[in-house]
């Protein structure tokens, strides 16, 4: 037991000239001590959406505006999507923009889809495969 005490006064003896690196050592312990407890996780505050499509008029709309481009007619698509947006994060957040888009429910390799996905009208107004349009570019 004696052993032990000398001991202890000659690292207390030690860390009392080496203030440095108890300082290191405290550093480390702190450090390791949030991480285990989850201190880092609460300060990285990320927004999180909750975003639902509330009942309602929601729906989409094509019309043509009677003008003509490459002898095609002209359209227009509204949309309309009624939507229910909550910050359930833990950080504020603002939305700035919202873009709506669709999906176009065709089956792959129908025929429509080969009409439709593979040929388009070119500028002659003649179909040309696609693939031709994008090198073209």
């Amino acid at each position: 037991m004696p052993e032990m005490i000398d001991n202890l006064n000659k690292l207390i003896e030690w860390s009392n000239a080496n203030s440095g690196f108890v300082s290191i050592v405290l550093f480390a312990f702190s450090i390791g001590f949030a991480w285990i407890t989850g201190i880092f996780r609460s300060l990285i505050k990320k927004p999180k959406f909750k975003i639902r499509i509330l009942p309602g008029p929601t729906m989409c709309s094509t019309f043509t505006t009677g003008k003509k481009h490459e002898g095609f007619d002209v359209h227009r698509t509204a949309i309309s999507v009624y939507l229910s947006i909550a910050n359930v994060g833990s950080a504020p957040a603002s939305i700035e923009k919202v873009w709506v888009g669709y999906r176009w429910h065709i089956k792959p390799f129908s025929l429509l889809w080969l009409r439709y996905r593979c040929f388009k009208y070119g500028s002659s107004g003649k179909r040309v495969p696609s693939l031709l349009l994008k090198v073209a570019k």
